[in-house]
């Protein structure tokens, strides 16, 4: 038997699911775009392209990673914690509370410490700590900003970011020189 909220899903064209994800794109943006990719194209280069099915493995399993939390959180109206707290006990929704808060703490650290090194990079005057708390000063004026409208910026532009970094790894395939015939072996 089906709920109002899968008949109201299932009656939604693709684009009106994709505008229903809403923070979704960050969370989709945040694990498609970060060490699972990098890593796996550092593999795939390393080995002439013999492992380079990894890449889109990793890719397609956290897309269809955050489409279930996505679906279901669409279906049920509760955030992911809250659907394992109510479904499964409270220990569990706290555990996943403490994986996320410990991945994304180490992630962002990680992100802030990069891109205080790209600033140093395109600054040499600047050193890496400071262009990372530059980074993480200006990211926080940017979160921080009030209003609706901010959100709504905020979330198309994390949207385009998306795009843009899966264009930026397509276009990757022709930079590099692929060894074709070592990838297609080791699938």
């Amino acid at each position: 038997m089906s709920t109002n909220s899968e008949k109201a899903f299932e009656q939604m064209n693709f684009i009106e699911k994709l505008k229903a994800t809403g923070p979704a794109w960050m969370a989709a943006g945040l694990n498609i775009g970060g060490a699972t990719v990098t890593n796996s194209v550092l593999l795939a280069a390393a080995t002439g392209f013999t492992f380079g099915w990894v890449f889109l493995l990793a890719t397609l399993a956290i897309f269809f990673a955050t489409y279930a939390c996505v679906q279901l959180t669409i279906l049920t109206n509760k955030d992911p914690i809250s659907l394992i707290s109510a479904e499964m006990g409270s220990f569990y929704g706290y555990l996943l509370a403490i994986a996320i808060l410990i991945v994304n703490t180490v992630f962002f650290g990680v992100n802030v410490s990069l891109a205080g090194n790209v600033v140093s990079t395109l600054v040499p005057a600047v050193s890496n700590r400071i262009g990372s708390l530059l980074i993480l000063v200006g990211s926080a004026a940017f979160i921080l900003l009030p209003g609706k409208s901010a959100n709504v910026f905020i979330q198309k532009s994390l949207k385009y970011m998306v795009y843009v970094l899966s264009v930026s790894y397509l276009l990757s395939l022709f930079v590099v020189k692929v060894d074709w015939s070592g990838f297609v072996s080791g699938l």
